[in-house]
């Protein structure tokens, strides 16, 4: 008897390992930069593009340094970005205006002028959640915000709140998305023209790069001629080739 159940236990083992290495390939598929070195230069390969533009805090943080995450997806279950370090400051014309009176006690601010892309896919839950924490090693959360994708499609620009550890809001940060579907090899040659750090599950665009005219190829459409944000088809002119 004893003999049966170690043999009926190692096959639960093995099936249970022989599942993860099925699934684990697919788990890495969902990252982009695993995703695009898998695909050949003319395959479609759908984008998520998460702009990060500026974070508002309560004056009481200023001067501090925090990071703030961009995340796709659900949480325990998303792909994670690192948008920017960033400090927030009270400037002086904004002490002495009226803007901090509309502000309210958001009298700190910084920008950040990020990009984030990440793989678009079904598999993903359609959420963006915005993570601020304290750099250093400790990696202790302050603030944290989460809006579905489809809102933020369908307002355009985003003022996200930013909850404390009791929920209190103690910030904002703003942001905007949009899906696109580019061809591999645009992908490729807008990662080196832009100047993208690659990171575990996504690209990182820091700053403003200028933007170029071609060819988008954007949700459904698969040959519109416009200006093109991001994902040109033709020759990029020069070595800027996005805003």
């Amino acid at each position: 008897m004893e003999v049966v159940a170690i043999s009926a236990a190692l096959v639960g083992v093995s099936t249970m390992v022989t599942g993860l290495q099925k699934v684990a390939p697919y788990l890495e598929e969902k990252r982009l930069p695993k995703f695009v070195a898998m695909r050949n230069d003319w395959d479609m390969i759908p984008v998520l593009v998460v702009h990060v533009s500026e974070v508002e805090m309560a004056s009481s943080h200023q001067g501090a340094r925090y990071v703030i995450h961009a995340k796709y997806g659900s949480q325990g279950h998303s792909l994670r970005c690192e948008a920017a370090s960033f400090s927030p400051a009270c400037s002086i014309r904004h002490k002495f205006s009226r803007l901090i009176h509309r502000r309210g006690a958001f009298a700190a601010s910084a920008d950040i002028s990020s990009t984030c892309l990440f793989l678009q896919n079904e598999f993903i839950d359609p959420v963006i959640q915005l993570k601020v924490r304290k750099a250093g090693p400790w990696r202790h959360i302050v603030a944290r915000g989460s809006i579905p994708l489809a809102d933020v499609k369908a307002m355009g620009k985003v003022d996200l709140p930013l909850l404390g550890e009791s929920a209190e809001k103690i910030g904002r940060v703003s942001i905007a998305c949009e899906g696109l579907k580019m061809q591999r090899q645009d992908l490729v040659q807008l990662v080196a023209c832009a100047g993208c750090s690659e990171q575990r599950d996504a690209y990182l665009i820091s700053g403003f790069v200028a933007k170029v005219t071609g060819v988008v190829v954007c949700d459904d459409d698969t040959s519109s001629n416009t200006d093109a944000a991001i994902g040109v088809r033709s020759n990029f002119e020069g070595s800027v080739c996005w805003v």
